[in-house]
């Protein structure tokens, strides 16, 4: 047996438990591959990637509007959403509009992109 690989005898809830993480390493996997073809297309690193999901979550996620509306995402909202300084996700926004990733409108930026967005969802 290789030295990396444990064997464990399962009770029944150990068997669901390894079948659920199982399952949830596939959409790591999934999800992985999603960010390195978008990140090797786009010349883009995690930070970007990070943003760049955070907009269309932001877009997409609020229910406030009929769903033929995006929500406009502002830096702020962004920053805050995924713990980058406001003038890094700036800076990386202008990263992200050069590349068509993202476009800037009145109040924010929505995703322009949308099947980028979608393939980093797993639901493309």
């Amino acid at each position: 047996m290789r030295s990396d690989v444990y064997e464990v005898q399962p009770d029944r809830k150990m068997a669901s438990d390894l079948n659920l993480y199982s399952s949830k390493a596939e959409k790591a996997a999934s999800l992985l591959r999603a960010f390195g073809r978008i990140r090797d297309q786009y010349s883009l690193d995690f930070d970007d990637i990070a943003i760049l999901l955070a907009c269309g979550r932001i877009n997409f996620g609020s229910r406030r509007h009929p769903i033929s509306y995006a929500q406009a995402a502002n830096v702020s909202s962004l920053a805050d959403y995924v713990g980058i300084p406001r003038e890094t996700v700036r800076r990386r926004l202008r990263i992200l509009a050069s590349k068509q990733l993202v476009a800037r409108v009145a109040h924010g930026y929505i995703v322009s992109e949308l099947a980028a967005w979608s393939s980093l969802t797993g639901e493309s």
